[in-house]
């Protein structure tokens, strides 16, 4: 309940914002912003182009700098809102994402019809992004592309479960909030809180 979360000065806001190049940045941001003015502690995730796949790095977006708007938004946009801002990268340690680099080409290497990372499915979350990826036309005969996009947004889950276990232990958030909850990007932060208990609310 929206209502009740406004009225509260204790909640402790999660928003896996992660790209900040679409136009519902604004509103993600006004409504954690009002939060955070009400009391809420708002701890806002940013991408900091640590992400192998993203919704960003599509088949239609091949710039040589797919991440230009999102730095440029990070850097210009983020800070006139003031909330306490942090980038995946500064949440994994160096041989936790090592570990997940390699746990990842296993996965792909057999890619099961399901697979369990603390808890939670990843190869739902990692087949509609590669379907997004593609726009619908993955190419299943073309096994070797097929493998090399999988493995981006498997790294992506899996670092997104991850990323979520250790705010989970170190911080242990009321709410997760933002405007998407699905793909490899968002989803894993959505589906982990959820599994534990917390509320997962969506614009």
């Amino acid at each position: 309940n929206t209502y009740e979360v406004l009225e509260k000065s204790d909640k402790k806001i999660l928003v896996p914002l992660i790209e900040s190049s679409h136009y519902q940045i604004f509103q993600v941001l006004l409504i954690a912003k009002a939060l955070q003015l009400r009391g809420a502690d708002v701890k806002l995730l940013v991408c900091g182009e640590f992400l192998p796949g993203c919704e960003i790095k599509s088949v239609r977006n091949t710039k040589s700098d797919p991440c230009l708007s999102c730095r440029m938004n990070a850097k210009h946009l983020l800070p006139l809102f003031g909330l306490d801002t942090v980038k995946l990268k500064d949440v994994v340690a160096e041989k936790r994402d090592a570990y997940i680099s390699q746990l990842a080409e296993v996965i792909v290497s057999e890619y099961p019809a399901h697979y369990e990372h603390v808890g939670i499915d990843i190869i739902r979350i990692v087949n509609d992004s590669v379907t997004r990826h593609f726009y619908g036309d993955v190419p299943e005969n073309n096994p070797k592309e097929l493998e090399r996009i999988r493995l981006k947004y498997v790294r992506t889950a899996l670092l997104g479960l991850e990323i979520s276990n250790q705010i989970n232990e170190s911080w242990q958030p009321d709410v997760v909030f933002g405007n998407m909850e699905s793909y490899a990007d968002w989803a894993p932060y959505h589906q982990y809180f959820s599994s534990k208990g917390k509320a997962s609310s969506t614009i």
